[in-house]
């Protein structure tokens, strides 16, 4: 069930490039570019992961057509951010993805504690 709260994030993510190519590609690797497959890879390997979604935001912005891997939103919820301040949380997401950062231009990352995700839906769901 998506709750309203959650309506327009879910609409951007359905709309999104990353998303559309997941979506009908049956092997993700093969289907993103090699700095999205590593991020996707180290995160999972690093974190206890309750959801992860990476998207790339590059074809928003102005830059040439063959560059694709410039411009990403991440959007993680998992266990080991519960009771650990945003600023650490970003720390630690930097820290896994050192190598990747260096390569691109702008990083967004939304890291919420799987508690705090379902907590949220919980409160969505009762109004």
């Amino acid at each position: 069930m998506i709750v309203i709260g959650n309506m327009k994030m879910m609409m951007k993510i359905f709309k999104s490039k990353s998303f559309l190519t997941k979506l009908f590609s049956s092997d993700i690797s093969n289907s993103l570019g090699p700095i999205e497959t590593s991020m996707y890879q180290k995160l999972r390997n690093a974190l206890p992961i309750k959801s992860l979604n990476i998207i790339n935001e590059s074809h928003q912005h102005k830059i040439p057509k063959e560059v694709t891997e410039t411009h990403f939103r991440i959007q993680v919820s998992s266990e080991k951010f519960h009771k650990m301040p945003i600023i650490k949380r970003h720390q630690l997401i930097h820290s896994i993805l050192k190598d990747e950062i260096e390569q691109i231009h702008a990083i967004s990352i939304e890291a919420v504690s799987s508690e705090t995700q379902n907590n949220t839906s919980d409160q969505n769901n009762s109004k």
